[in-house]
C-alpha cells in the first residue's frame, strides 16, 4: 500500500513518504487489551488468501517471505507478492495505549509528529525508520 500511495495508483492520491507515518503496535499489546482481530496469509482481497483468528495459526504464515525485501513473484514462488501482503486487522479501532512507537521517514517528519504529540499531550516515542518501513528508491 505504501508503494501505491507514494507513487499514486489508480484512484489513490499520491503522497510523499515523508508525510506517511506508521503506528507500531504488537500482538502482545492487542492481546493485553482484549481486542478482536484476525490476520491473513496474503492480501485480504485475494480469493486465495486464508484468514485466521487463533494465535497458533501465526505458524502458518510464510515469515521468510514476509520479512524478505524481495517482492516479485517468480517461478520459485508464484505467490510471493501476495504473501508479502499478509495483514493483521483489528476490529473498530486501536487504542492509543496500544501504540509502542510511531515510525517516520526522516528527522523533519519526526519533528512534525513530536509537535502534534505535544499538542495532544501524548507521550509516544517517535523513531526514524526509513530502512525498515519505507522504500529506498521512489
Amino acid at each position: 500500500m505504501l508503494y501505491q500511495i507514494a507513487l499514486g495508483y489508480e484512484d489513490i492520491s499520491r503522497y510523499p513518504q515523508e508525510d506517511i507515518v506508521y503506528l507500531i503496535s504488537s500482538f502482545d499489546q492487542v492481546k493485553s487489551h482484549n481486542l478482536i482481530y484476525f490476520f491473513t496469509d496474503g492480501n485480504a482481497r485475494s480469493e486465495t488468501t486464508n484468514a485466521y483468528i487463533l494465535e497458533s495459526d501465526f505458524a502458518l504464515l510464510d515469515w521468510d517471505t514476509i520479512y524478505s525485501t524481495y517482492w516479485k513473484s517468480d517461478e520459485t514462488d508464484l505467490l510471493r507478492k501476495q504473501k508479502k501482503q499478509a495483514e493483521f486487522l483489528i476490529k473498530d479501532h486501536l487504542p492509543v495505549s496500544c501504540i509502542d512507537y510511531i515510525g517516520v521517514f526522516n528527522s523533519v517528519a519526526k519533528q512534525n509528529v513530536l509537535h502534534l504529540l505535544k499538542e495532544l499531550n501524548l507521550n509516544i516515542p517517535v523513531k526514524v525508520s526509513p530502512a525498515k518501513l519505507y522504500y529506498d528508491n521512489l
